[in-house]
């Protein structure tokens, strides 16, 4: 799906695939951009003082005795799974001792134990109706697969991704959960079972290919059989009709030994028939469950495609020696770190409760109003980092290999590689299961474009198919679409031959970054509209565009690509990096 936005980004790292910009230049850039980070953050700590007052007394708990200020936690989704961690570290501990003991006395009970431990923790954490509700959704989605179309498996599963967007069905999903006032159970129980139908659809899908192939080997292996017998009483025929009878001693030892090699070769292709039949107990029901419920990766993913878990799954044992030990401790004590970053900034930053009154939001400069924007986009990446490498830390543990988190938003300029590096998870799913099977990238411009839309309404009612997710989904595809054509228009002969004889590589570098500022900005509004609703994303586009005077646009463009051109910069210094 993201290839979409490949070309435009191709067509400036093979220009500029060196440093191109003079390093004063360079440095300029940089300068700017982090000096605009540092004032408009500084806005928003002066502004979170100066508004405290007049914040919703709810939106703030006593905080740390150290620091001497109240925490902000209106960023619910922060707030709860921060909380939630310490619930669930031990589990995970727990199933790290679990592991290592099955993988080294009784591999073959390996399914069983993970499987046990997870029902068990996670039935105490969110009690049996929870649970008994996702087995369900297991069963009527496992149940699909014997239809063997995969368009039966995806019908299914939108359906039952329905019933958490349907108000009768959610009224009656709240009666699953008790003593939950909040309702911070019933959006763990919402957050898993949307997780759990992606994997289910993972699942399935598999299933059905695996289905099809094991149906297209057999009628291989009929042709061949066919074949061969064809070939062999031909070539008797003949020499029937040539020799006499002296020679049909020879002939008939001759026919022994190709029957003896047919049959050497039919007992191989029954190897591949027990082999297949074998890779096809793989997506048993109670590999379906093991998938789902894997502990680690249960709660918050990252999502793990299941042809992925299936091979790292089944792979040999992975010993632990001290070098991976101390590896899988400092990555531990990284994302504590970022955790306790992350809490320290919701006591000093209270750009969440800020956005969520609109009157202050209308009242604050426009240069706390940009650092409420910044700051909201930079935390949900640092939020992201945690919850995706917490867990992904255990299954590492576990000889897995889930998805990198997220990469740093502040030097990513293309919206298309937002899609692709912060969900890498969410990414191969869809481009996996959706976009590739639309057509992808080699089915030509019409599937592609069907592909990426396919793609993006599932996005857009997988998360709640509300209106200003509706929005959010309508700005990405938009700035993903305004990437294709600038690639399209850029590969053009007669672009290509302008930049190559009238411009320099670094003229073409500053005239990508400036092009590049609207579908920027494009995607800003999409990510202010996601963390604060249609209201919120209206008062940032109201006060920077319509009602921004020609001061505040020229601020803003100058601004953006400092940062875009600081990106690239970025990006071609880590490429560099890599390739070494």
């Amino acid at each position: 799906m993201v290839e979409m936005g490949g070309k435009k980004k191709g067509s400036v790292s093979r220009r500029a695939s060196k440093y191109v910009i003079p390093a004063p230049e360079r440095y300029f850039y940089a300068s700017m951009t982090v000096g605009a980070v540092f004032y408009i953050c500084y806005c928003v700590y002066r502004d979170s003082i100066r508004y405290d007052g007049i914040l919703n007394m709810y939106d703030f708990e006593q905080g740390w005795p150290l620091l001497g200020r109240e925490k902000d936690i209106s960023n619910f989704e922060w707030h709860f799974w921060y909380g939630m961690f310490w619930t669930l570290w031990p589990w995970y501990l727990a199933h790290v001792v679990l592991s290592r003991v099955v993988d080294q006395n009784a591999k073959q009970l390996k399914a069983v134990a993970f499987l046990s431990l997870s029902l068990v923790s996670i039935c105490k954490i969110m009690g049996w109706k929870p649970v008994l509700l996702i087995l369900g959704h297991c069963v009527v989605i496992y149940l699909s697969t014997f239809m063997g179309s995969c368009v039966g498996v995806w019908s299914v599963s939108l359906a039952l991704l329905t019933t958490i967007n349907v108000e009768v069905s959610v009224t009656l999903m709240k009666t699953l959960v008790e003593q939950d006032e909040e309702e911070s159970l019933f959006y763990l129980m919402v957050f898993t079972v949307a997780l759990a139908n992606i994997r289910c659809t993972s699942f399935c899908v598999e299933k059905c290919w695996g289905q099809r192939d094991l149906a297209d080997h057999r009628q291989t292996n009929k042709q061949i059989y066919k074949q061969q017998d064809s070939k062999v009483e031909h070539e008797l025929g003949q020499k029937i009709l040539s020799q006499d009878e002296a020679l049909r001693k020879t002939q008939t030892d001759d026919v022994k030994k190709k029957t003896a090699e047919r049959d050497k070769r039919g007992e191989g292709e029954n190897v591949a028939n027990d082999t297949n039949t074998t890779m096809s107990l793989n997506f048993s029901f109670m590999d379906l469950l093991v998938y789902i419920f894997y502990l680690p990766l249960f709660f918050t993913g990252p999502i793990l495609t299941y042809n992925s878990f299936q091979k790292q799954f089944n792979s040999l044992v992975v010993p632990l020696p001290w070098t991976r030990v101390i590896s899988h401790g400092l990555f531990t004590i990284r994302m504590i770190f970022w955790a306790f970053f992350n809490e320290f900034i919701v006591h000093c930053f209270y750009f969440s409760a800020l956005q969520h009154n609109e009157t202050v939001i209308k009242s604050v400069s426009l240069w706390t109003l940009a650092g409420i924007g910044y700051c909201q986009g930079q935390f949900f990446m640092n939020k992201y980092v945690v919850m995706f490498g917490f867990p992904a830390g255990f299954a590492r543990i576990d000889g897995f290999d889930p998805p990198p988190g997220p990469r740093c938003i502040s030097y990513i300029y293309l919206y298309s590689d937002m899609w692709k590096y912060f969900d890498q998870g969410l990414y191969s799913f869809l481009k996996r299961y959706i976009y590739i099977p639309i057509g992808g990238s080699h089915a030509g411009r019409l599937r592609q474009f069907l592909g990426s839309v396919m793609c993006f309404l599932y996005i857009f009612y997988w998360h709640g198919a509300e209106h200003y997710i509706f929005l959010w989904t309508i700005l990405n595809f938009l700035g993903v679409f305004l990437e294709v054509l600038g690639g399209i228009i850029s590969e053009l002969p007669v672009v290509k031959q302008f930049e190559t004889e009238k411009l320099s590589p670094a003229t073409v570098q500053r005239i990508h970054a400036l092009l590049a500022v609207p579908v920027f900005l494009i995607s800003c509004f999409s990510i202010f509209c996601f963390f604060g609703g249609r209201a919120v994303g209206y008062i940032f586009f109201e006060r920077l565009i319509i009602k921004g005077w020609l001061t505040t646009w020229i601020t803003l463009t100058f601004f953006l690509y400092c940062a875009i051109m600081n990106a690239m910069e970025i990006n071609k210094w880590q490429e560099t990096h890599t390739n070494k």
